[in-house]
């Protein structure tokens, strides 16, 4: 693995953490429960924070809580449980996700979970936070795919017509810088959205699952997707179509949160087919941009 870590030492704790909870620590102390259907994936959390069940009845839309699955356990514990502050915890400059054991024991900045039978043991801070979201990109991504909707690492403008403008870019291209300069025009997802394909039609939905959302436009309501552009920061606004080849790899390096060494092969044909059949139907664009609100009446005008 080629990742570098700024805090080895740190990384190594956490995986012993982790292994404490998982096989010493009593799972009877977490006595609060909170069941929700999350995009049509069943989440069940136990917990001893009260805090953290209050976040989460005051941010999941009411018509997903609730949940009679006997599916798999999420048990949360707070890094506090562990003697870290807030700032120990998240003491490492890497945002990459790693993970080992086909993808069953991951470590990011901000959690650390592992995924056993029908168990996953989770710490990370007992709020609707960071550490919260990227545990839901690593557990809900793949999950997804089996209702055919994808997480896809792009932010999402709707114009004056309420399409929606989908951008993609590598960190620093501006996804959430355009969004900045989009006013009045309503910000689906400026990190994180949903994305499915239909009759025809690209389609993206917002993801509630890290970045800035608009809940607004309700987590479920499909919108169609005019067009796709991979971002480019420049001295001009200037759109230059994309080539189909070039498109699909852009459109795949956008996955989000994806264990592309432990998806099996019909999954990866399944990602494979679904952006050939967007990049048909769907236009892609390169995009360089100013950054001011000119792009805004160069795109919407």
């Amino acid at each position: 693995m080629n990742i570098k870590l700024s805090n080895q030492i740190l990384f190594d704790q956490k995986i012993h953490d982790l292994d404490k909870f998982k096989n010493e620590m009593s799972l009877q102390a977490l006595e609060h429960s909170f069941s929700c259907v999350y995009h049509g994936i069943n989440l069940n959390f136990k917990t001893k924070s009260t805090s953290f069940i209050d976040s989460l009845k005051s941010f999941i839309p009411k018509e997903w809580i609730g949940n009679q699955s006997e599916d798999t356990v999420i048990y949360l514990i707070s890094p506090a449980e562990f003697g870290y502050s807030a700032e120990e915890w998240s003491d490492e400059f890497s945002q990459d996700c790693v993970s080992y054991e086909n993808n069953t024991l991951v470590v990011q900045r901000d959690f650390a979970a592992c995924l056993y039978d029908n168990q996953v043991f989770l710490i990370c801070e007992d709020s609707v936070g960071d550490g919260f979201y990227n545990f839901l990109r690593w557990y809900l991504s793949e999950k997804l795919m089996g209702l055919n909707k994808y997480v896809l690492h792009a932010s999402c403008v709707l114009d004056k017509k309420k399409n929606a403008h989908l951008f993609l870019g590598h960190s620093g291209a501006g996804k959430t810088t355009i969004t900045k300069l989009a006013a009045p025009r309503l910000v689906l997802g400026d990190d994180m959205n949903l994305v499915s394909f239909s009759n025809n039609q690209f389609f993206v939905e917002a993801g509630a699952i890290g970045g800035q959302f608009n809940s607004m436009i309700g987590y479920d309501q499909k919108v169609p997707v005019s067009a796709c552009y991979w971002l480019k920061q420049a001295g001009k606004n200037e759109r230059i179509d994309l080539q189909s080849l070039i498109a699909g790899q852009k459109l795949l390096a956008s996955f989000a949160n994806l264990h592309w060494p432990t998806l099996s092969m019909t999954k990866v044909e399944q990602l494979m087919n679904f952006s050939e059949q967007v990049i048909k139907h769907t236009k892609f664009y390169e995009l360089k941009f100013i950054n001011d609100a000119s792009i805004w009446e160069f795109l919407d005008p």
